[in-house]
């Protein structure tokens, strides 16, 4: 019960950080809206691609929404070794923190995808995953 308390914590002050880049993001796009909306999606494509040659993984990890990834990653957690956890989660929450402020994308399935991996780092996600 502890590690949910202190994981709500953490994921919760995590998604803060991205939402308030998100609308940092969206400040900066207010002028000259399409190249600086391009310039965002380059950075977020660059976040999946610094994402795939780091872990050898997929970028479409980073690149979707998680819905997908999320069966994948709660079917077996331990596939997912502690460095790719923490690579997922520092390239997707800047990708959908550019996402958020400079293209389409919703706040719910890439937020319940970042709490899911999140989870998989606990001792008891890996020790019955």
């Amino acid at each position: 019960m502890a590690w949910a308390v202190l994981l709500a914590v953490v994921v919760g002050f995590v998604m803060h950080q991205a939402m308030g880049l998100g609308r940092r993001v969206s400040v900066f796009v207010t002028r000259k809206t399409v190249s600086r909306s391009a310039l965002c999606a380059l950075a977020a494509g660059a976040c999946g691609a610094a994402y795939a040659l780091s872990t050898g993984r997929n970028p479409a990890d980073v690149a979707s929404s998680g819905q997908g990834t999320l069966a994948q990653l709660t079917s077996d957690p331990k596939a997912w070794g502690i460095g790719v956890l923490v690579a997922v989660l520092l390239f997707k929450t800047l990708a959908y923190a550019l996402c958020l402020g400079a293209l389409r994308g919703g706040p719910i399935f890439p937020a319940i995808f970042l709490g899911a991996q999140a989870e998989c780092w606990s001792p008891p996600c890996r020790a019955w995953g």
